[in-house]
């Protein structure tokens, strides 16, 4: 799934990308078996409906285009949820891409795997220069591809960018905010209480663009929309207090949500006050 806000600058090259890293060409011009591609488009002011659209124009049988009003971050992630088709549901902003030459092999695992979950390593890159500014591991010091029971493993710190969850997991159990920023911790945070396995893969796939402007993860963004973040936060620790029960589950939100929290009082600290 790839949630579009006013991407018109970018999207060609991640649509591009997706194209290619989703397998091989067939004779007749439409992508393999192996991936569905939904962009949804949250309401954009450009053309960003009308780039996408070309795109599931010319792949009709692999490439879907949903055009709705603007409701956030997490009610793409609903949409994209309502319409998935495949085993597994992963999704990248439109403003990111995927890492080419780690995608086929990562496609295979996820064809032949069972876990619930599979988490892989990603990248941040600065949006100007194209400098990558981390490699972020998410694995736990786990053996390699080896599936393992989430009460195994040592609390880990999943993020959107790092996960791939069975579309049946999610399906009828998680809703995310709408009409609000910051919302992919909650997706991954309730993707994680329907997840009873998880495998850690050690491929990069995922390239998060850091500080492009306008951006909600910008400085400027932040100091914008500081609140839709407590507000997150909020909606998160009320859903751990009423919805999580099992403890390896609880160490995840206890991990997670602290550090939502360190970076919500930096965030803080860091805007001027208002009247």
């Amino acid at each position: 799934v790839v949630p579009c806000y006013n991407e018109e600058a970018v999207l060609h090259e991640t649509s591009k990308q997706m194209l290619e890293l989703f397998g091989e060409m067939k004779n007749d011009g439409l992508i393999n078996d192996n991936s569905r591609i939904v962009f949804v488009d949250d309401g954009s002011k450009d053309d960003t409906a009308k780039i996408a659209g070309e795109y599931a124009d010319k792949y009709p049988d692999s490439i879907r285009l949903i055009s709705k009003e603007n409701g956030g971050w997490g009610s793409t992630v609903n949409t994209g949820i309502d319409l998935a088709q495949g085993k597994y549901f992963r999704q990248v902003d439109g403003d990111d891409h995927y890492k080419s030459e780690n995608m086929k092999a990562y496609i295979e695992t996820l064809r032949d795997c069972n876990a619930d979950m599979v988490i892989t390593p990603y990248i941040t890159y600065d949006d100007a220069t194209g400098e990558v500014f981390s490699h972020e591991n998410c694995n736990p010091n786990c053996e390699n591809r080896k599936v393992y029971k989430l009460s195994e493993v040592e609390a880990f710190s999943p993020f959107m960018h790092s996960l791939a969850i069975k579309t049946e997991c999610i399906r009828e159990t998680v809703k995310i905010t709408e009409h609000c920023f910051y919302t992919d911790t909650e997706f991954v945070l309730k993707a994680c209480n329907q997840a009873y396995t998880v495998m850690f893969v050690d491929l990069e796939i995922y390239c998060y663009r850091r500080a492009s402007v306008g951006q909600s993860m910008s400085l400027t963004g932040m100091e914008k929309h500081y609140a839709e973040q407590t507000k997150v936060i909020d909606v998160m620790l009320n859903y751990m207090e009423n919805s999580v029960v099992r403890p390896e589950i609880k160490k995840i939100y206890d991990k997670l949500l602290f550090g939502t929290c360190c970076w919500q009082y930096l965030v803080l600290l860091y805007i001027k006050p208002t009247r």
